[in-house]
């Protein structure tokens, strides 16, 4: 009975330390940032986000805005609370696990709990993508339900409930949903399992693909085979995660946290070929843990394999107490609760690791240029970040996209970078006149912008070319399927 109440001090714990963590500025983190709190105005004011999403995560983020009336903070506790739910869902799978040992005690219930309320990577998620983190309670209930073999309708609705909210919650969600359920299919091919319990798990699974099959055909923003154009699956040139270079910013803790993965994916494949009763649950683990480690994907920041090495960590953590020989674990129930509420009180110092205020846009600098702007066009096109905070300034129309051909460049203005103010006259694009918001920064109508673009184009000029093309300035036309449905 003391588990109980030790595994709810502990969620709150975890609630409570990333929630200070997170309010410790008073703007939200990462370029994302300011999209979910536009979202969430949005729903709560007009009953819809601003831009099209089927995702719970949104309508979760708009009822704790709801509660405090301030969309910045209410975002901050939505995210917390989300990491917080990984906490007893850990506690879940480490249960279920025990139980399938026959085991007595519960080390690994409590270890999982603990990684859970430290984890650095969910404290990254719930800083920057909360709509990710959304998919790990999710994932982790769906795995305890599945290693309990749930007999019944109930047992299979249940499963197939969980892979729904997972798969719902972001499209790294169903992503990892999908290529686990790939894994787990071969591990029962393999071991040819006809059992009930197989059957039945097959059916909750089938069940819940063919729901999201028809909601995502229906709903914005869920995943859909038309995603795979936005996927590069070109081999990446960098050491795949965490040492290459996209992950140098991360905190020591953090890398540290995603390195362990590691070895912990070569001992669940030495698991999977040694013990071909948990032949399932490892390759429903391994499946997704190769994605998420080797570098398939481009390595920018906001791209998907970044967040899917993010997510290696709630992937890797049930693996290895799956994986882990059960005689180390006869530890007494006593004295892992002694651990675990010493580590418990130690676990917000880890858990901060993977929120660095110092990494977060400028804001203030971005305040400053909306400001500046001389007038506030139909649509503004403006780099990640600098965009979303526009539209929760204005709320008028922002997009860190070139605009679609269809549209009238001389309604479009665009904050663009870089350029000095001699280019512009250089390439004739001067009428009407651009205007310079700091040294860096300059707004400009979209035609005009465009001007400039063939001219440097025409000329060769590849040093301007090169800036025209930095992320500061969007020239990539928004891909049809984020259009899907909308």
């Amino acid at each position: 009975m003391i588990a109980r109440p030790l595994l709810a001090a502990l969620a709150m714990v975890a609630f409570a330390a990333r929630l200070c963590w997170l309010a410790r500025i008073p703007e939200p983190f990462g370029t994302d940032g300011y999209y979910y709190v536009v979202q969430v105005e949005h729903l709560l004011a007009e009953g819809r986000p601003h831009v099209p999403d089927a995702s719970w995560v949104l309508r979760l983020l708009a009822g704790c805005t709801a509660l405090v009336e301030s969309p910045i903070l209410g975002v901050k506790i939505g995210a917390a609370l989300l990491a917080a739910a990984a906490v007893p869902a850990a506690f879940l799978v480490g249960r279920s696990i025990a139980r399938s040992r026959s085991a007595r005690g519960e080390p690994e219930a409590w270890a999982l709990a603990l990684w859970a309320a430290a984890s650095p990577a969910l404290s990254h998620l719930a800083a920057e993508f909360p709509k990710s983190l959304g998919a790990a309670a999710p994932l982790l209930l769906a795995l305890a339900i599945a290693l309990q073999r749930p007999e019944g309708l109930r047992g299979a609705a249940a499963l197939a409930a969980a892979l729904l909210l997972a798969a719902t919650a972001h499209r790294i969600g169903a992503g990892i949903t999908a290529v686990a359920l790939g894994g787990a299919c071969l591990a029962w091919l393999l071991r040819r399992s006809t059992t009930t319990e197989a059957r039945r798990m097959i059916a909750a699974c089938t069940a819940a693909l063919a729901v999201l099959g028809v909601a995502t055909s229906v709903l914005p923003g869920l995943i859909h085979l038309h995603d795979l154009e936005r996927l590069r699956i070109d081999p990446s040139p960098h050491l795949p995660a965490p040492w290459g270079p996209g992950f140098w910013h991360l905190s020591l803790a953090e890398r540290f946290e995603i390195a362990l993965a590691w070895p912990v994916l070569l001992a669940g494949m030495v698991a999977f070929v040694r013990r071909p009763a948990q032949r399932t649950a490892l390759g429903a683990l391994l499946a997704p843990l190769v994605l998420a480690l080797l570098p398939f994907w481009r390595s920018g920041v906001s791209e998907a394999g970044y967040r899917l090495s993010l997510a290696a960590p709630m992937i890797a953590a049930p693996l290895l107490a799956l994986a882990w020989p059960s005689a180390v674990l006869r530890i007494p129930s006593r004295a892992v609760a002694a651990v675990a509420v010493a580590c418990g009180v130690v676990s917000p110092l880890l858990a901060r690791a993977g929120i660095d205020t110092r990494l977060n846009p400028p804001y203030a600098h971005y305040r400053a240029l909306i400001t500046s702007l001389p007038e506030w066009p139909a649509l503004l096109i403006a780099h990640q970040g600098l965009s979303f905070l526009y539209g929760h300034l204005t709320w008028r129309e922002a997009m860190h996209w070139a605009p679609e051909s269809s549209l009238d460049r001389r309604t479009i203005g665009r904050i663009a970078w870089g350029i000095r103010p001699g280019e512009w006259i250089e390439y004739r694009a001067i009428a009407p006149a651009p205007v310079p918001l700091d040294p860096d920064y300059t707004y400009v109508r979209e035609d005009v912008w465009e001007a400039l673009a063939a001219g440097a184009r025409a000329a060769q000029d590849d040093d301007l070319l090169d800036r025209i093309a930095d992320w500061r300035n969007p020239s990539q036309m928004r891909p049809a399927s984020l259009l899907r449905n909308r």
